[in-house]
């Protein structure tokens, strides 16, 4: 399974876990006129939950920029070669 394909599944199960409490404390509201603690509970789970996971999403993303970043070609060939004074010297100036 591919990072993004575990990413999506992880997002889906803890949205759907929200949408479950959320309307179960609806219901809760309706018919006590409270939200049992229980249900506030089980909502501030979700909650950290959702903090946990956005939390390993940027780590994923600081690790793919912090690769990319290290792909790039910084020899002291190809610095030579990008420089203005390598570029006048070539052309014969």
């Amino acid at each position: 399974m591919s990072d993004i394909e575990s990413v999506i599944k992880a997002l889906d199960k803890i949205e759907s876990k929200l949408v479950e409490k959320s309307d179960r404390a609806d219901n809760e509201i309706k018919e006590l006129g409270k939200v049992t603690n229980e249900t506030k509970n089980a909502l501030e789970a979700i909650g950290v939950s959702q903090r946990e996971f956005a939390d390993r999403l940027l780590s994923i993303e600081q690790k793919k920029t912090a690769t990319e970043e290290e792909k790039v070609n910084h020899s002291w060939g190809s610095q030579l070669v990008k420089s203005a004074n390598y570029g006048s010297f070539a052309s014969g100036q």
